[in-house]
């Protein structure tokens, strides 16, 4: 095995350089690890053209900046074994090089230890359990269109795995997704009765494969919209 880190450095595209490099020391290793995503705390005044994940800026699009893009592709030409971690406040365009990639882990902004975390997912000494808070489009344009420069925004109930749902575009990754190191089935579904407008859900949960694991139950109200297409909506987990 071989380890070389990169840092990427702001600007419009990645360094040939550094992408040449990587490539180098990617066929060497066993395995590829990439560390991308956004960054958090850009000065607007400074980086307009690249605010990404800062307080007060919108984002433009979905896309990461500073060429990660162009990096993550040719880091998997060069070894089909990679990894991406994505760091980030929010869902990113993984589009170009989603389909390449054997393992994604969605980091967000995991901290001080963050490192060591991630060390121990990939490791398998800890289990990656979480179950997505948001839908990960394939695509920006699935999205609702805003206008940026409006001083004013009115948000309906069509966004999200809603609006996806309802305009019957699959998410690159839905609302409640997780993958672990182990299987689960669900057994002995039961439904009580609605009181005060709560209903209770039993549902046996077990562990059928060969790691330790966790898994979160889901349950989803479903119902026909005006496309005649199933919108779902969580109602508790």
């Amino acid at each position: 095995s071989y380890a070389q880190g990169y840092e990427i450095k702001p600007g419009g595209t990645a360094n040939a350089q550094l992408i040449a490099e990587a490539v180098e020391n990617a066929r060497k290793a066993d395995v590829a690890i990439v560390v991308g995503g956004w960054t958090h705390g850009y000065r607007y005044d400074v980086w307009k053209d690249n605010a990404y994940d800062a307080e007060d800026v919108d984002k433009p699009d979905m896309q990461m900046p500073f060429g990660q893009n162009e990096l993550i592709e040719a880091v998997l030409k060069a070894n089909p074994k990679t990894i991406v971690v994505l760091l980030g406040g929010g869902a990113i365009d993984m589009s170009r090089w989603i389909g390449n990639t054997p393992a994604i882990l969605q980091a967000w902004y995991p901290g001080m230890e963050g490192g060591h975390a991630i060390a121990d997912v990939l490791l398998g000494d800890a289990e990656p359990a979480g179950r997505l808070p948001v839908a990960i489009p394939h695509r920006g344009a699935d999205l609702p269109v805003l206008d940026w420069d409006a001083s004013t925004a009115v948000y309906d109930r069509w966004s999200g795995q809603r609006k996806l749902d309802r305009d019957g575009v699959p998410a690159a990754y839905p609302l409640g997704f997780g993958l672990g190191y182990s299987t689960f089935a669900l057994t002995d579904l039961t439904f009580g009765s609605v009181q005060d407008q709560y209903l209770d859900v039993s549902v046996s949960v077990t562990n059928t494969g060969g790691a330790a694991g966790r898994h979160v139950v889901q349950v989803y109200a479903a119902r026909a919209c005006n496309t005649g297409r199933t919108v779902r909506t969580l109602l508790g987990f």
